[in-house]
């Protein structure tokens, strides 16, 4: 028979209940973060009249909607 104080089996309790919300929580993060950066990959923003707009085509220069310039594409900037 192991015997184990109350004060450790409380300790170890909370110890393995705030590991568990921690791991939760960095999972929850790294999935809202790469959800973000799907949704901003199609994301341009013009250098001329400073719109954003999504363009899911594939060309290289999309044209900005609002004024009509061609806008080079940008990496999406890390979240």
């Amino acid at each position: 028979m192991i015997r184990v104080s109350l004060a450790v089996l409380v300790f170890l309790y909370l110890f393995v209940f705030i590991m568990a919300v921690f791991a939760v929580w960095v999972l929850e993060e790294r999935r809202r973060q790469r959800h973000a950066r799907v949704a901003l990959q199609n994301r341009v923003h013009c250098s001329v009249c400073a719109y954003d707009f999504e363009d899911a085509s594939s060309g290289l220069l999309p044209v900005c909607p609002r004024c009509g310039t061609t806008n080079e594409r940008q990496k999406p900037s890390k979240i």
